[in-house]
């Protein structure tokens, strides 16, 4: 039990369920949309975190393999420096 005085308190807006193999998937309990990506609002502060540090090396990934190397781009300038894109 977790709300106030031992009394479970209101469901949140995403459940945890399972289907019939077993696999976890999430359920809106005001769309009643499902999916299996784990939702922000059931995340704890370290998997926000992690989820964060992924977007950006994967920003910075995608945004390095656009720029050609300096070596085929004389007089263009093409700027890497992902000590920017990637802030913790």
């Amino acid at each position: 039990m977790n709300g106030i005085n031992g009394h479970a308190g209101p469901p949140g807006l995403w459940q945890e369920a399972r289907n019939a193999d077993g696999r976890v998937y999430y359920y809106n309990t005001i769309t009643k949309a499902t999916q299996w990506n784990k939702p922000e609002d059931l995340m704890t502060l370290a998997e926000v975190s992690f989820k964060s540090r992924l977007f950006s090396l994967v920003l910075l990934l995608t945004l390095g393999s656009a720029c050609p190397s300096r070596s085929t781009m004389e007089g263009i300038h093409c700027r890497r420096r992902p000590e920017v894109l990637v802030q913790y």
